[in-house]
């Protein structure tokens, strides 16, 4: 007996070494080519043997176990009640010792494919792990003809479905909107819009704490002051500071405008259609702020500020080859929806500016009546001939109760109103809708923007205060300008931009 032990893959490994040992058999020239012979096991399965000698024994199994030289079929070499001719069915080894063949049970064929599955899972897991290791050495193959890989695609395509869908929900909401706004109105008894003592435009967009709350316009800066000339072509400005070498135009960008006011007027010769369009039905903005804001962005920078030379363009915007997509903010909500996900002519909008806001508190407004009286006239008889008839006095517009001396709408952060411009719904809008969207607003820069000090009245709507009665925030923020922020500059996923 050879020392050997029971090994129950061999079958697997002899059954693979037919290809390769075949060659290395003894030549029997005399004998037919090897045949393929159907056999029974020691259960009754059939099983195929190659026999090329007639001799009923396969060639393959006697060539590696050279060592059985008889073909007595009723020869148990290894004593395991299993013959070496069973042996040979089998494809066993006829010098070990192993079980007797038998059909596996339920139990054992259900333990086996538990046993393959956690192999299975253990197997997915090492897999996972490893890739995440390898992750950031990985790049993703891009097909050709392609700009992304295909998983990036995919998930654009899917955002693009779910922001299609949204903008449609938001869509079917708005007279739902309008009917919650217009309840809003008649409770407060107030306008849907109306205007100041200075004649901003406001919108009603909401109420919070038994208060409506409106947005208006906020006042813009000029563009220069960031020093973007230090993004440009050095051509482009000769006097910057450190030019950067980036040579940033905006070319190829298109950006978003919302605004209270109305449309931006996109045939101004600082702007011009069709790189600025007007993209809703929005009228004309009589205030001029939409098409100021549009050229801070993108003005081509035609007029000639300073007398320099005309290459110069001093008065150009920051991105002034950038495309301008303008709307009004009365169809916000599914209006940067649809903007986001874009059209067959439209790429998605990536990044919109918004210089609008809940307003201040203060607003200085002339008290006098009169108008201005001409020069060398006097109108109202008092002896002084060409009075200007100015009488300029303080309003507070916060609606807050006589004992809060501070606006409470500085700072805060509005949860969901009907016009969807709280800061949750602008979050969400990002974090969750649009995700490849950045909101800008402005501050608004209403610091130190009130009477600085205690005036001896000022007004609550037509009514005249005293100031030693009701105390109010006179600088309009705390010292040192802080808390001066309104919202939705208040959002926590916008770019809130002030000075």
């Amino acid at each position: 007996m050879k020392n050997r032990s029971y090994n129950p893959f061999l079958t697997l490994s002899a059954c693979a070494l037919i290809g390769i040992c075949a060659s290395s058999l003894p030549a029997q020239n005399s004998k037919p080519a090897a045949a393929a012979v159907v056999v029974k096991d020691y259960l009754g399965k059939e099983r195929t043997i190659y026999d090329s000698d007639g001799d009923g024994w396969d060639d393959l199994w006697c060539h590696l176990h050279s060592e059985i030289k008889h073909r007595d079929k009723s020869i148990d070499t290894d004593g395991d009640k299993v013959t070496d001719y069973e042996e040979m069915i089998l494809w066993r080894d006829p010098f070990v010792e192993g079980p007797i063949p038998r059909d596996p049970t339920p139990e054992e064929i259900a333990e086996g494919k538990r046993d393959a599955a956690a192999s299975l899972a253990l197997a997915q897991e090492a897999w996972e792990k490893k890739k995440a290791e390898l992750a950031p050495q990985m790049v993703q193959l891009i097909p050709p003809g392609q700009t992304e890989p295909d998983a990036k695609l995919l998930e654009a395509t899917k955002e693009v479905a779910e922001l299609k869908r949204k903008a449609t929900a938001a869509a079917e909401q708005k007279p739902q909107t309008e009917r919650a706004l217009d309840d809003i109105a008649r409770k407060h008894g107030t306008a849907r819009e109306k205007f100041d003592d200075n004649g901003k435009k406001q919108q009603l967009v909401g109420e919070l704490g038994g208060m409506p709350i409106y947005i208006q316009s906020l006042d813009t800066l000029q563009s220069a002051s960031i020093s973007a000339d230090e993004l440009w072509p050095a051509s482009a400005w000769p006097f910057s500071e450190n030019n950067s070498g980036l040579n940033l135009t905006g070319t190829g960008v298109t950006l978003g405008l919302w605004e209270v006011d109305g449309a931006m007027n996109a045939s101004h010769a600082e702007l011009g259609s069709p790189r600025v369009v007007q993209k809703d039905s929005a009228t004309l903005d009589p205030t001029g702020h939409a098409t100021q804001v549009a050229g801070a962005m993108s003005g081509k920078g035609i007029a000639n500020l300073f007398f320099l030379p005309a290459a110069f363009n001093e008065s150009r915007g920051v991105a002034y080859n950038s495309n301008v997509f303008g709307y009004d903010t009365f169809d916000i909500a599914s209006e940067r929806l649809f903007a986001a996900t874009g059209t067959i002519n439209d790429s998605p909008l990536r990044l919109s500016n918004n210089s609008w806001g809940v307003p201040g508190p203060w607003i200085q407004f002339d008290n006098n009546p009169l108008p201005p009286e001409p020069q060398g006239v006097d109108t109202d008889g008092d002896g002084i001939f060409g009075e200007p008839n100015v009488d300029l006095r303080w309003k507070w517009t916060s609606l807050s109760a006589p004992s809060f001396q501070e606006d409470p709408r500085f700072g805060f952060y509005y949860p969901n109103i009907p016009e969807a411009v709280g800061g949750t719904q602008i979050d969400q809008f990002m974090h969750t809708d649009a995700k490849q969207h950045l909101q800008v607003f402005a501050c608004g820069n209403s610091r130190i923007d009130g009477p600085q000090t205690a005036p001896p009245t000022y007004f609550i709507g037509n009514t005249e205060i005293s100031s030693s009665s009701q105390p109010r925030d006179w600088q309009n923020g705390d010292d040192g300008g802080y808390d001066t922020i309104g919202s939705p500059a208040t959002a926590k996923n916008v770019l809130s931009v002030g000075s």
